[in-house]
């Protein structure tokens, strides 16, 4: 069981009075018991939640106050047997969510959300270097407070944002394949998803503009999510690591493409390991990476625009100190977007108005070791 508490203020015209000023109090719980071994087969229950609590006490607000309370059941059995090891479970969630009124912009409203998930899912080794992997699941998300009930300006986001009180908790069905590979000079791994989402929550951009901000109204719809990943570490040599990664995923509701969707990207790195064993400097290592993502031209009309590639370099560098044969330290050296390209992250919403991404970033690191 733990509690927590969020104070958040923001100072505007005053340095004495916050404008925006909201407390979140929070209680987590969760017990679990998990059994031994019974002839391969192990399982556990539990049960998890939270309570939590949110005020309004400044003058500008996003968002309503309101009290919420989650709890959840579940269970999970496991099975292995020689070259097969099969996994499952199920588990049932409610929400409660009561949010409170504010004079003529919040009105005051109760809901529940129930719901319920499982999955099961199986690895097979036909060798010991090999594994193949099978998974289908039923996911469940509740809506959130914005998405319900927001109505104010995201300075975040630099937006106007409207909830829909109205909305329905999300439900998906996905399944994916994948397989791994592993020997002393080779690990190499793929794998597949495809997720069907029922009443998929989303923000898309309206024509209208509201103190001096455009406006986004939350919204639903069912959804198609399919990808997959790619990865290769070849190591012909100890101290040689050439490694390689290569994602992908698509994203639509029918004929129309979902908005913040990752667009495919690569990268590379080329990593030595310089020293094992030196009496001062050891486990040294000098890497060399470049990420290239490719130009996303899947979007959603009217809330994104399409977004251009861009490549990235970077270098990095690493090593342990030691005194008397003890480490006492590590230190790091990290160089990002070597270059200094301009650019934005499909994922980026402030690139609407004209903040781009980090530019060149040099960071130095040292890891003291207390004993």
């Amino acid at each position: 069981m733990g509690y927590q508490q969020n104070r958040r203020q923001e100072f505007e015209e005053s340095a004495r009075e916050a404008d925006l000023d909201f407390r979140l109090q929070t209680v987590n719980y969760d017990v679990k018991y998990i059994s031994g071994d019974i002839d391969g087969w192990k399982w556990s229950a539990g049960a998890g939640g939270m309570l939590q609590q949110s005020e309004n006490l400044g003058e500008e607000v996003l968002i309503p106050s309101y009290r919420l309370a989650d709890a959840g059941l579940f269970t999970t059995v496991s099975k292995s047997f020689q070259k097969l090891h099969l996994t499952g479970g199920i588990r049932g969630d409610i929400r409660l969510l009561h949010s409170f009124a504010l004079e003529d912009k919040f009105v005051e409203f109760q809901r529940s959300f129930p719901g319920l998930t499982g999955s099961i899912g199986l690895v097979y080794s036909p060798v010991p270097s090999l594994n193949l992997r099978a998974n289908l699941a039923r996911g469940f998300r509740a809506p959130n407070l914005s998405e319900l009930a927001s109505n104010g300006v995201h300075e975040g986001t630099v937006r106007y944002e409207k909830g829909k009180p109205d909305l329905r908790p999300e439900f998906s069905l996905q399944g994916d394949l994948g397989a791994d590979f592993s020997n002393k000079y080779l690990s190499a791994s793929a794998a597949l998803f495809c997720n069907r989402i029922q009443n998929y929550i989303f923000a898309s951009r309206t024509a209208d503009v509201t103190e001096g901000h455009p406006v986004y109204q939350y919204s639903a719809d069912n959804a198609l999510l399919y990808g997959g990943e790619l990865s290769l570490d070849i190591h012909p040599v100890h101290r040689l690591h050439l490694n390689s990664q290569f994602s992908f995923v698509r994203g639509t509701f029918g004929q129309e493409n979902m908005p913040l969707i990752p667009a495919p990207r690569l990268s590379g790195e080329i990593k030595w390991e310089l020293s094992h064993g030196g009496k001062v400097f050891n486990d040294s290592y000098l890497a060399f990476r470049a990420d290239h993502c490719f130009p996303q031209n899947n979007f959603l009309p009217g809330t994104e625009t399409a977004t251009e590639a861009y490549t990235l370099l970077g270098l990095s560098a690493a090593s342990d100190i030691l005194v008397r044969g003890r480490r006492i330290a590590t230190i790091h050296l990290i160089a990002d977007n070597l270059l200094d390209t301009v650019y934005s992250d499909h994922l980026n919403r402030l690139k609407y108005v004209g903040l781009h991404n980090p530019g060149r970033n040099i960071t130095i690191k040292l890891d003291f070791v207390i004993q």
